[in-house]
Formats: C-alpha cells, structure tokens, sequence
C-alpha cells in the first residue's frame, strides 16, 4: 500500500501532481521584471541603431569637410597640389607641409631666366613665323616666352624629362 504524503507524520514535501498545482504561478513582481527588461532592451536597441546612423552621418560629414580642406589646401601659392592629400587631417597637413618643400626644391634649382628686351628670345615656329620663347627641343615642346611670368612647374617637369630635377 502507498503512503499518503499529506498524512499527519509525513515529512516528505508533496509533490506538484498530488497538490493539483502542475507548474508553479509566476509571481506578479517577477512579470512585472520581466516586462520591464524587455522594455529596456527594445530601448537599448533603439539607441544603438540611432548612434550608429548618427555616426556614419558623421563619417559621412567628416570625409566631406576633409575633402573640401584638401582641395583647399591644393589652391595655396608655393606648393606642388598633386602632392596634396591624405586621408585625415594630420595626413593632408602633412602632405602639405611636403608638398611645400618640392616646391621649394624645385624653385631652389631653377635658374632665373634673365629678361631681354623682346622676351626670351625669338625661333621659327612650326607655322613658319616667328615666336618667343625657348627653342623646342626633343623633349621640350615649344612654348611662348613670358618674361617673368615663367611658369616654375613647367619648367620642374621639363627639366625633370631631362634629368635634371633636383632630388
């Protein structure tokens, strides 16, 4: 014969089945928990998808803002632009700062051309007639003389196809 765990003497807890309680009730303080983590979680995941667009817009403004610099900073007097640029700030001032220093190289082994009366100078261009300016020579392509309006770029590149840029 069984034992009836709920009689008197009985030290053994009854068990769900016998007591008709199945599963065990959720307390009320416990849902309210619940519900509010869910909450606070469905709040957390809001907040980090709008910090994650407020950053790509602000990537997004960044690399506007340094592009327009970069451009800037290629318009500047005394410095080569094509060395200009960089993918952060301190890349571009930087690059700046080196691109100044080509500049000043270049200028530096440069000769000043001495003005004549008539510019630099006269030879027969292509068309017959005559011109100012440098005869053309292999590598040198004709071009107008400019008193000291030489252009010190055209000139670094030229004598750069020569061999003669300074290093």
């Amino acid at each position: 014969m069984k034992k009836d765990k709920t009689q008197p003497g009985n030290t053994d807890p009854p068990s769900p089945d016998e007591t008709g309680a199945g599963t065990p009730e959720p307390q009320p303080g416990k849902l309210d928990q619940l519900d509010r983590v869910a909450e606070l979680s469905a709040q957390l995941e809001e907040l980090r998808a709008s910090t994650e667009r407020q950053l790509a817009e602000l990537q997004a403004e960044n690399a506007a803002q340094l592009a327009a610099y970069t451009e800037l900073a290629r318009t500047l007097p005394g410095l080569v632009p094509e060395l200009v640029g960089g993918t952060s700030l301190e890349a571009v001032r930087a690059s700046v700062v080196a691109a100044r220093e080509a500049y000043n190289r270049v200028a530096a082994s440069l000769t000043p051309v001495e003005e004549t009366g008539k510019g630099l100078g006269s030879f027969m261009g292509a068309g017959g007639g005559t011109r100012g300016g440098q005869a053309a020579g292999e590598d040198q392509p004709a071009r107008p003389g400019a008193g000291r309006g030489v252009n010190l770029i055209y000139q670094a590149l030229v004598g750069g196809k020569n061999g003669n840029l300074a290093r």
